[in-house]
């Protein structure tokens, strides 16, 4: 608990003012020189991914009209989850710095890090069809609104953003190289996925002088 009056960490029991004290979450050991804190509740509580989808998909060709289909709801979701705030919370959310917290003698002092990194050690993505920048607003629209309790909507971006699919590979490559989000690239991303399956060795396949992320 934190009087937010004073920024100093207080006793669960002192009394404070309504609205002036809140609940900060400790982040680093508790025997760590310097406690790192982040303020409000780390959300959610269980940060690995969730079951694979179902693939009905028995070509290649197939597979790739699905993963357009699945990328451009993703696109469709975001715009919506844009939609939905508030110009202050946009500017908040898209910030490259995030502000956390640490403690000395019961007093907290601001630190502030970078944005992406923080999300990315606190909660990992594991939809490949969500580039960083993407999943850096996602999980900062799902905070904020978390926060004022459209809890629906946030839930609806972590399941979004903790959901894996099958030929991960096959994902990443295809949403870098931008074949699902263009148009009029068909034949490009089919000479692809003939050289994948000759030459595919799972989830480790790059071709040479490529590196996996």
């Amino acid at each position: 608990m934190v009087d937010v009056r004073s920024m100093t960490q207080v006793s669960s029991r002192t009394p404070i003012p309504e609205g002036q004290g809140a609940v900060f979450s400790i982040l680093a050991p508790r025997n760590a020189p310097c406690d790192l804190v982040f303020p409000g509740i780390v959300w959610p509580n269980n940060f690995g991914p969730l079951d694979l989808p179902h693939s009905v998909a028995d070509t290649w060709g197939q597979r790739y009209r699905v993963l357009r289909q699945t990328r451009e709801s993703i696109l469709k979701f975001i715009a919506q989850v844009r939609r939905s705030l508030t110009p202050w919370q946009l500017e908040e959310i898209e910030s490259p710095l995030i502000t956390l917290y640490t403690i000395r003698d019961r007093h907290m002092r601001q630190k502030r890090v970078s944005r992406a990194m923080f999300f990315r050690v606190m909660h990992p993505t594991f939809n490949p069809l969500v580039t960083n920048a993407e999943a850096v607003f996602l999980r900062g629209a799902c905070y904020s609104l978390y926060k004022f309790h459209y809890n629906t909507m946030a839930t609806a971006i972590d399941n979004l953003l903790r959901s894996p699919h099958l030929d991960t590979y096959v994902c990443q490559k295809m949403l870098a190289s931008g074949w699902l989000d263009r148009e009029g690239c068909d034949d490009e991303a089919f000479r692809f996925l003939e050289r994948y399956e000759d030459l595919a060795q799972g989830d480790q396949f790059a071709e040479e002088g490529e590196e996996i992320y």
